[in-house]
C-alpha cells in the first residue's frame, strides 16, 4: 500500500534492497526490510538510524528534508568543528563526544518521538570511513566502532546512501562555490575536491563490500534527496502524515 501510495505521487523507492540496482528487478525497488522496520514498529526503545555515505552523498540535505517533516534528528557538520579546531583529529574527538551526547539527551527526553525514529547525518562510524586510507581499514575497526554505538544506543540501523560518482563531485563543487568565504577556504584546507571519479568508483565498490559484510544494514540512493526520503520511508516501513489519509483502515 505505502509503495502504490508513493508511487502515485511521483516517488519513486530506488533503494531498499540487499544487492545494487542493476542486478535488482523491479519488486526490488519497494521492498520494505522487516528486520530493520521491526526496530522501529515492535521496539519501545527509538531507533536510531544513522546515514553513511562519501562526501556529497546528500546525508545532509536528506536529514535536513526529514527534519522539516517534524521528524528528530541529528545534524553534525564536520566541517563546524574543524572550523573550531583547525585539526582533523581533534574535530573527529569533538564529534564522537557531541554524537554520545545528542543520543543520551533524545534517550532521556520525556516527549514521544515521532515515529519512534531519529534520523542521523553520519555516526562515529564516519570518522574512519572519511579518512584519506579509508580503503586499508578493517571490517573489525569498523565493527569495533559499532559496538561503541551500540552501548549507547542498541536499537540502531546503519544505512549506506549511494551516490552516482559524477553526483558527488558535482556537489562537492557546488558546496565549495556556494560556501560563504571563510568556508571555502576552509574546505580548500582539507582538499575536499581530490577524489577524481575513478577513486569515487573505488571508494563506492569499497562501500559496496561493507553492505555485504554486514557493516551497513542496508542502502538506498540518494543520487535525488526526494526520492531517497521515500526510500528511507518504505525501507523502514513509515508512512508519511501526507499519506496516511490515502490509507485504509
Amino acid at each position: 500500500m505505502i509503495s502504490r501510495i508513493l508511487l502515485r505521487y511521483g516517488y519513486c523507492k530506488l533503494g531498499g534492497a540487499s544487492k545494487p540496482i542493476r542486478t535488482a528487478n523491479h519488486k526490488d525497488f519497494f521492498a520494505i526490510n522487516k528486520k530493520l522496520s521491526a526496530k522501529t514498529k515492535d521496539s519501545t526503545d527509538p531507533h536510531f538510524i544513522f546515514l553513511e555515505g562519501l562526501p556529497g552523498s546528500g546525508k545532509f540535505d536528506i536529514v535536513n528534508r526529514l527534519s522539516k517533516y517534524g521528524y528528530t534528528t541529528i545534524s553534525l557538520p564536520f566541517i563546524e568543528e574543524y572550523k573550531e579546531t583547525k585539526s582533523v583529529e581533534k574535530a573527529n574527538d569533538v564529534l564522537r563526544k557531541k554524537f554520545m551526547d545528542e543520543i543520551t539527551s533524545i534517550k532521556s527526553q520525556k516527549n514521544p518521538i515521532k515515529e519512534n525514529v531519529i534520523f542521523a547525518t553520519r555516526s562515529p562510524l564516519s570518522i574512519k570511513l572519511e579518512s584519506d586510507n579509508v580503503l586499508s581499514i578493517k571490517n573489525s575497526d569498523l565493527l569495533e566502532e559499532k559496538r561503541k554505538l551500540k552501548e549507547v544506543c542498541e536499537n540502531l540501523s546503519v544505512v549506506w546512501c549511494q551516490t552516482d560518482p559524477i553526483i558527488i563531485q558535482q556537489r562537492i563543487q557546488g558546496r565549495a562555490l556556494l560556501s560563504n568565504e571563510e568556508n571555502k577556504e576552509l574546505r580548500k584546507d582539507l582538499n575536499e575536491s581530490k577524489d577524481s571519479e575513478t577513486v569515487i568508483i573505488k571508494k563506492n565498490d569499497y562501500y559496496q563490500k561493507l553492505l555485504e559484510d554486514k557493516i551497513f544494514d542496508d542502502f538506498i540512493y540518494s543520487t535525488s534527496v526526494k526520492q531517497a526520503v521515500a526510500s528511507i520511508f518504505n525501507l523502514f516501513n513509515i508512512v508519511p502524515d501526507l499519506f496516511k489519509k490515502f490509507i485504509k483502515k
